[in-house]
């Protein structure tokens, strides 16, 4: 009775692990993150933040992440990267 709902519950929360491409995961201090819409590139460019290129996009100043856990423990890992245009 219990297993199904928790099953539930886990797929409703990794839905919201993962976010759209302009919208990311930032650190707000130790342990902890919020999300925000990204800045760097601006939101005027057709550059899409994903998880590859030469530059880390940015939500404000803070570095973005694509996955929660990342952002809280600011790991390289699941960094949102961009290639600038020419």
């Amino acid at each position: 009775m219990i297993l199904p709902l928790l099953a539930i519950v886990f797929a409703v929360a990794a839905a919201f692990a993962f976010l759209p491409p302009q919208s990311a995961f930032y650190n707000t201090g130790p342990g902890t993150a919020a999300t925000g819409t990204i800045s760097t590139p601006a939101s005027t460019s057709d550059i899409v933040c994903g998880d590859a290129g030469s530059s880390i996009c940015k939500v404000g100043l803070k570095n973005a992440y694509s996955v929660l856990v990342d952002a809280q423990n600011q790991t390289s890992s699941n960094l949102m990267r961009y290639t600038p245009a020419p």
